[in-house]
């Protein structure tokens, strides 16, 4: 799923050029258009803007998440955005290592695979069996019975046959002729930055199961961490762009190509919440 306004991003190798491209794509619709009414549209000063441009000053990484809305970015893109800025001005130099090697590798700008469901979609595939069957399949393409996912999954037959079909439905699945199944390679990712009672249902489903397992499953089969630290409103946005990253980075290095002994599949979540209420300003 592309954003047309934006889908020779992928060409683009630093973020000042998807900041250029931009501006000349807004000249272009209004020739009156000046560098300072750009400036006043991604919240910069007129003068900070043109050094960024120039390269004699950089954008910090969590002005970048901000930024890539006002770009017209979608999710994805302003993620990748994100991941390109990260790359130069992160102030660990850790993070700029990992960020260069998802650039090196082709998953930043267009690349980065992720399959983006809209509202919609979402509404019909809200149950976390939905995405769990999605990635059996995955590694199980010949399938042609789905009685073997039904036992991997502790679900009848007939539940599953079901899933499938809800999954069809949407464009993620697709039953090859006495063949097996056609499975997106992509990371599904639901919608961003909306308010979904689906999303928070998928997300309660998740959470339940979570716990469920914690008492279930053996510590040596599973892993449970938490962090707790104070964060301002501009590093949560930071920390945001960064877990989505971390998601991406882990499904593309460490998710199999194919079905090996022992293989199971896993739900990975990361939840940022306040516990706390807000220091007064």
């Amino acid at each position: 799923m592309k954003n047309t306004e934006h889908e020779q991003t992928a060409k683009n190798t630093s973020y000042r050029d998807i900041i250029r491209a931009e501006f000349s794509r807004r000249m272009g619709r209004n020739p009156a258009y000046s560098l300072r009414a750009f400036a006043r549209d991604l919240s910069l000063l007129p003068n900070h803007l043109s050094e960024i441009l120039s390269g004699k000053k950089g954008l910090s990484p969590h002005k970048a998440g901000s930024m890539g809305r006002s770009l017209g970015l979608s999710p994805r893109e302003s993620d990748e955005f994100v991941t390109l800025v990260m790359a130069e001005s992160a102030r660990s130099r850790a993070v700029r290592t990992r960020a260069r090697q998802q650039i090196d590798q082709g998953r930043a700008l267009g690349v980065l695979r992720t399959l983006d469901l809209n509202t919609d979609q979402w509404k019909i595939v809200a149950n976390p069996e939905h995405l769990a069957l999605l990635e059996y399949l995955r590694i199980h393409p010949k399938t042609t019975d789905l009685s073997a996912a039904a036992i991997a999954h502790g679900e009848t037959p007939a539940r599953v046959e079901e899933t499938a079909r809800r999954l069809e439905l949407v464009g993620l699945l697709k039953r090859r002729r006495n063949s097996g199944w056609r499975v997106p390679k992509e990371m599904v990712r639901s919608p961003d930055g909306v308010a979904s009672s689906a999303i928070r249902e998928f997300h309660h489903q998740i959470l339940r199961q979570a716990k469920e397992a914690l008492d279930a499953v053996p510590v040596d089969e599973r892993d449970f961490s938490a962090l707790v630290l104070a964060l301002s409103p501009k590093n949560l946005r930071e920390a945001r762009s960064r877990i989505r990253a971390f998601l991406s980075l882990l499904h593309e290095e460490l998710s199999e190509a194919s079905a090996t002994p022992g293989t199971r599949i896993y739900s990975i979540g990361v939840q940022a919440f306040p516990m706390t209420q807000g220091d007064p300003l």
